[in-house]
């Protein structure tokens, strides 16, 4: 069966000199029962997982986006250019009746299940930044970069057994 993605996007662009640029959007998609890696609830003993349709989904959110020359600072930063993207999103999924009834009986006390949860495979937010500086007498480019992405619901669990989330990654890369 064909699958749905509904996407809007509103984007502001802006291109500078020298390859500078600003960028910011909002946008928000709804999915037709979108696909998810979800622990098999017949299974009550193992750990098994399959990717499966789900409840209808949807998300929105906001992304940053720039390129600079830090030149405007001083002149002998003139070759160093900064960059970074920063993208929020808030995203949910309506639980089938399944996934649903199967929580509200594993439901702990002070805990209250409702009928949404997170997708799975969307984090609430990325971040990536970086700089650059171009030595022109060797031809040579250097960088620093820093990314994370946020803690993302991975496996979708279910009764007994509960979500397995990623926890977010921070990484420094140079080169």
């Amino acid at each position: 069966k064909i699958k749905r993605i509904d996407n809007y996007d509103f984007r502001y662009e802006y291109f500078g000199e020298a390859g500078q640029t600003f960028s910011a959007s909002v946008f928000y998609k709804a999915f037709d029962k979108p696909i998810e890696l979800v622990r098999i609830p017949e299974q009550q003993t193992s750990t098994e997982y399959q990717p499966r349709n789900v409840g209808d989904g949807s998300l929105y959110g906001i992304e940053v986006e720039f390129k600079k020359n830090l030149g405007f600072m001083s002149p002998k930063l003139e070759k160093m250019k900064a960059n970074a993207n920063v993208t929020l999103v808030q995203s949910q999924i309506e639980m089938s009746d399944q996934e649903y009834t199967q929580r509200k009986a594993y439901e702990r006390t002070g805990e209250t299940i409702t009928r949404e949860r997170t997708m799975a495979g969307q984090s609430p937010f990325v971040i990536n930044g970086g700089l650059t500086y171009k030595l022109d007498s060797a031809q040579m480019n250097f960088g620093i970069f820093y990314n994370v992405k946020g803690p993302t619901l991975f496996i979708v669990g279910g009764g007994l057994f509960p979500d397995v989330y990623s926890d977010p990654f921070h990484s420094l890369g140079f080169s």
